[in-house]
């Protein structure tokens, strides 16, 4: 009698090969390939919470993983070795980590939208909905800032869920993480790649309110 199951699955032109039990502990068949489909534009990371969703429990993710199928990344985060990792590994891992809706923030996601343009000591996380203090892994904990969270329109930019630009830059500038001049180069930069735009709805455009919060002026809503 057959308890194991070989699968194949290719995604982004990338061959995953691997075995698998048929049926977890409760009956119900592991989903692997589905896991995997669903995680493939982040790079492949996912959380133990979220395999529980395809029935793979923590022990199958034990056995993966000691199998050489998956690669730990952190306590409760993993991705098929198969996957290269992907330029933004650490941020979206650090965002998975602190929960279910949760965004790289502030300096960090300009980090992600304008590569190499603002440098910090912190990744800036902000907490979805609902979310509490995560228990972060202990070598994320002193590098990562997590901020509450805020009812914003989010996105996904270069397979990391961030801020979207505007919010990232009020972000940056609550932490008083810029000067003029950075903040001049920065939204300059910003504009040219069609970053930052006019509001309809405002009459100062979002560069001139940043200038302002940066100056202290005002702050966001």
């Amino acid at each position: 009698m057959g308890l194991n199951v070989t699968n194949i699955v290719t995604i982004d032109n990338v061959t995953i090969n691997y075995t698998m039990p048929k049926f977890s502990k409760d009956g119900k068949r592991p989903d692997l390939d589905g896991l995997i489909e669903s995680v493939a534009d982040r790079g492949g990371l996912f959380t133990t919470a979220e395999a529980e969703k395809f029935n793979i429990s923590r022990r199958l993710l034990s056995h993966y993983t000691d199998s050489g199928r998956l690669v730990r990344i952190a306590r409760g985060i993993y991705r098929p070795k198969a996957f290269p990792t992907h330029r933004h590994e650490d941020l979206i891992a650090r965002a998975l980590s602190v929960g279910e809706g949760s965004v790289v923030a502030g300096p960090s996601a300009l980090d992600v939208y304008l590569p190499g343009r603002l440098a910090s000591d912190k990744v800036y996380v902000r907490r979805g909905p609902g979310e509490r203090q995560p228990r972060m892994p202990k070598e994320y904990k002193v590098t990562t800032a997590v901020l509450d969270h805020r009812d914003q329109d989010n996105t996904v930019w270069d397979g990391v869920s961030v801020e979207n630009a505007e919010d990232a830059f009020y972000t940056t500038s609550e932490l008083n993480l810029l000067d003029s001049d950075q903040t001049s180069r920065i939204i300059d930069k910003a504009k040219e790649q069609g970053l930052i735009h006019r509001r309809a709805r405002g009459i100062a455009s979002p560069a001139a309110r940043l200038k302002e919060m940066v100056h202290g002026a005002s702050t966001p809503k």
